[in-house]
């Protein structure tokens, strides 16, 4: 998922870092040990375009 978002949207290092921050944020708010599909999309569908 991760590597499909990467070449799709051309994400650099930081980018990609700064996405899994917000997936891991989302993930704990949602009470998940784990990053799952759903926190990366979300977190995807808050970058700036």
């Amino acid at each position: 998922m991760l590597d499909q978002a990467i070449g799709r949207f051309s994400l650099s290092f930081r980018a990609v870092s700064r996405v899994l921050k917000v997936a891991r944020t989302v993930a704990d708010i949602e009470g998940e040990e784990n990053i799952q599909k759903e926190h990366l999309m979300e977190a995807l569908s808050y970058r700036k375009r």
